[in-house]
């Protein structure tokens, strides 16, 4: 592994700019890495995520840390064991995929995106983002997520269902649709339901021992759903 790395311009040669990503993976060695740009007077580079995001993939027991702010129209796409650390947070607007390992967020807010995958997103204020899901046959999710020491507010769980294959109006067994780790549980109290291929629906969910499940459904004004813990 390496510790770092330096990309040096003159000073009067650099602008306000990104390092632009489309489905690329960026390398960052086999152990502890910061990724850092050096601060320029009126200068901001950032990383930008877009169409297929910027992949990462530090291997186990790595810890890759990104300075930069991440922004774009895609997201991380987080593979690997290892963690990936985003110092300043991200602004993206398309989907945060983390497959496997850590996506943590340093205490900053993520809002405005998707999230998705079998990994783990930890310190973070998630509020106002879809929980993306596919729910395969049995009513098993085929990737659940877990959030460590998240705090979660109005999170649209999309089951990932249409018209044409809906959910059975009565669910024969909860869903569970995430895994919470930490002192308290999530304090989602307006989690919001959607893709169950019924149109409109008002979702009912428990938060209890570490997992957040549908329990129910029910046909309606989107958006209203009852919490029990």
């Amino acid at each position: 592994g390496r510790d770092g790395f330096f990309i040096g311009l003159p000073g009067d040669q650099l602008r306000d700019g990104a390092f632009a990503f489309d489905g690329g993976e960026w390398l960052l060695g086999d152990g502890d890495t910061t990724l850092s740009f050096a601060a320029w007077p009126n200068v901001m580079l950032t990383l930008e995520a877009n169409g297929d995001g910027l992949v990462l993939a530090p291997p186990a027991n790595a810890t890759w840390t990104l300075s930069p702010l991440v922004t774009g129209t895609g997201g991380i796409v987080k593979r690997g064991a290892g963690t990936v650390v985003l110092a300043q947070g991200e602004a993206c607007t398309g989907t945060n995929h983390c497959e496997s390992g850590v996506l943590a967020f340093a205490g900053t807010a993520v809002t405005g995106c998707a999230v998705a995958g079998a990994g783990t997103f930890a310190d973070a204020e998630m509020r106002r983002v879809v929980l993306s899901l596919s729910v395969g046959d049995g009513l098993v999710v085929d990737e659940i997520p877990t959030f460590a020491d998240c705090t979660l507010g109005r999170v649209t769980v999309d089951l990932g269902r249409t018209a044409e294959n809906p959910l059975p109006l009565v669910l024969p067994q909860p869903i569970v649709v995430a895994h919470y780790t930490g002192s308290t549980a999530p304090r989602a109290g307006d989690f919001r339901l959607t893709g169950t291929g019924h149109g409109d629906t008002m979702g009912t969910f428990e938060v209890s021992g570490g997992e957040i499940r549908l329990t129910g459904y029910a046909p309606g004004k989107p958006g209203l759903c009852i919490i029990f813990r």
